[in-house]
Order: structure tokens, then C-alpha cells, then sequence
């Protein structure tokens, strides 16, 4: 019997571990290659630019990863007051 054989199985929501993750943590890095690889393996057409999740990540625009603020032309684009 794996995990997804139990009725009570419950899906898991990725919003959270974006929430938590840590670059820098090796357990972590192996857990979302662990994702990525079972992604390519069972849904691969969500690992292409045409998702729809993708096309809605990139409508979000580019990010510097330390500090989350949007990068444009190379510089940063602080929020308004």
C-alpha cells in the first residue's frame, strides 16, 4: 500500500513550501529536484513555457531573488508608497 492508496490521502499545496523555502538548505534542493524529476517523468507538458502556470508566473515579471523586488532593464523597481 504507497501513500496514495490511503482514502484519507490529503493533496498537498505548493503555495506553502514557496512560502518556506530556503535556497541554501540541501534537503530542500533535493526535494524540488525530487519534483522536477517526477514532473518531467509523469506530467512533462507542465515543465514547458506554453503552462498555463508558467504563462501566469511570467505576467508576474522578473524578481531578484534576494530581495523579491521586480528587476527591469537591470535595475530594481521599488514598490509606491
Amino acid at each position: 500500500m504507497t501513500q496514495y492508496d490511503s482514502e484519507d490521502f490529503s493533496y498537498l499545496d505548493i503555495r506553502d513550501f514557496f512560502d518556506a523555502y530556503d535556497r541554501h538548505d540541501p534537503y530542500m534542493l533535493a526535494a524540488v529536484s525530487q519534483l522536477n524529476g517526477d514532473l518531467r517523468d509523469s506530467a512533462p507538458h507542465l515543465l514547458k513555457k506554453q503552462a498555463t502556470w508558467y504563462q501566469e508566473w511570467v505576467w508576474g515579471g522578473k524578481r531578484d531573488l534576494l530581495t523579491g523586488l521586480r528587476v527591469r532593464n537591470d535595475k530594481f523597481i521599488y514598490p509606491a508608497k
